[in-house]
């Protein structure tokens, strides 16, 4: 009999099944939940504030430790100084500068979005990735996030994605969110590109905690923006080409640019990147994130 329970856990135990099992080759992926079945390392490296002490946080049934959190934490606030990538790929997305350090727990308490444990960023922190670009010299690139905005009235951009710190026309930039009109939408620049274009629609941002998912064909210069699993807007003169010299020189951030602008200000709980054409998996990932998050 216990041999046939022990078997019965170990059967459960192997039976995990993340997003990037299903989908792999993932060039980076953060998120408070486990997205892959061999990771074996934490979620996330917090901060407590009392006394400034770090601990990494790893997973309980594929989720966030949020009890260990909130034990590390006690009656304090907790902010992010690593978010692992559980890619494979080592992008872990660092900060060590306290004030540019996102939060997740709030004098002891958790910060959830939607019943799930969630980062918070108030539209000044940044965590940056190791000093390589994605968006080099690439022919696809297909993201997918989970957020929430908190507020859509300021002419401010607001932004959810990947900013490289380089300036113009070395600055490469995959980025969905809202433009100065409070639209929806997603742009991006490629490191050998000379400029931001993208594509967006009329309808206002929303507050609601959302799926956010673009795909970038620099091929065809196309681009795709989804907004819960919807067709958002697309653009068919996204990128207008560029030198295939560029070189692979500056480091990429998430949250700000390396100005501190166009800052997210709201909620992030995924945050998914792959160098390659997702778009026949594009309903199977979002099906998959909105499974878990039950976002619409």
């Amino acid at each position: 009999m216990i041999i046939a329970t022990h078997g019965i856990i170990a059967s459960q135990i192997a039976s995990f099944t993340g997003l990037l099992d299903l989908y792999p080759n993932a060039a980076a992926a953060y998120s408070v939940r486990k997205l892959r079945s061999a990771y074996t390392g934490s979620a996330i490296r917090v901060r407590r504030s009392s006394d400034n002490t770090e601990q990494d946080i790893g997973f309980v049934n594929n989720v966030l430790d949020t009890s260990a959190l909130a034990s590390f934490c006690s009656s304090t606030n907790g902010f992010v100084t690593t978010w692992y990538d559980q890619s494979g790929n080592s992008r872990n997305a660092t900060q060590t500068t306290a004030a540019n350090q996102p939060q997740i727990v709030s004098s002891g308490s958790v910060v959830l979005d939607g019943g799930k444990p969630s980062i918070f960023w108030n539209g000044g922190q940044r965590l940056s990735l190791v000093s390589d670009s994605m968006t080099n010299n690439i022919g696809y690139f297909s993201f997918f996030g989970v957020s929430k905005l908190n507020e859509n009235t300021s002419t401010t951009p607001r932004w959810l994605g990947l900013f490289s710190t380089g300036s113009s026309p070395t600055s490469s930039r995959i980025l969905f969110g809202k433009n100065t009109t409070n639209n929806y939408g997603g742009g991006g620049r490629r490191l050998d590109s000379d400029s931001f274009s993208g594509a967006f629609s009329s309808t206002t941002y929303t507050l609601n905690r959302a799926l956010n998912s673009i795909l970038f064909n620099y091929i065809d210069s196309k681009l795709d923006a989804y907004l819960n699993s919807s067709s958002l807007a697309s653009s068919t003169t996204f990128h207008s080409g560029g030198s295939t010299s560029a070189t692979n020189s500056q480091t990429q951030q998430i949250g700000a640019n390396g100005s501190g602008q166009e800052n997210w200000l709201g909620n992030i709980q995924e945050l998914i990147f792959y160098t390659s054409n997702q778009s026949s998996n594009r309903t199977g990932i979002e099906s998959n994130i909105n499974n878990f998050y039950s976002i619409y």
